[in-house]
């Protein structure tokens, strides 16, 4: 069963609406042993947890649940990886997270569905 193997440990960027990470974030995919796939946040990384639209933060606050959002945010950022691939370890995240299912549909659909944007940002971006 996939389990995170660390706390999310972070500090407030300038801004306020994103984290860095003041410690590495561990989270393996799968059941422990050599098949599992362990996914190291460094140290440093830059997150904006979810991103909500504000209108919406009263049914789904970006900070309520921030470890699978930070693994998300950061498997976007390696392009290495399809965003089938990223939403799916986000889906597994939110499960080991413990997020009702009906939510963690939703968010799973959200990022399905919108997650294009933020990832041809982040190729955008230097």
């Amino acid at each position: 069963m996939s389990q995170f193997l660390s706390e999310l440990i972070s500090t407030p960027v300038e801004d306020g609406l994103k984290i860095r990470l003041r410690q590495a974030f561990i989270y393996r995919l799968g059941p422990a042993g050599d098949g599992a796939w362990t996914i190291t946040v460094p140290s440093g990384f830059v997150s904006d947890y979810a991103s909500v639209p504000r209108g919406l933060w009263w049914l789904f606050p970006p900070h309520q649940y921030p470890e699978p959002p930070v693994l998300h945010d950061y498997l976007y950022s390696h392009l290495g990886y399809s965003r089938a691939v990223c939403d799916a370890v986000f889906l597994d995240a939110l499960q080991a997270r413990q997020v009702p299912r009906w939510r963690r549909v939703c968010m799973y659909l959200a990022v399905r569905f919108f997650g294009w944007m933020h990832r041809a940002k982040r190729t955008l971006e230097p």
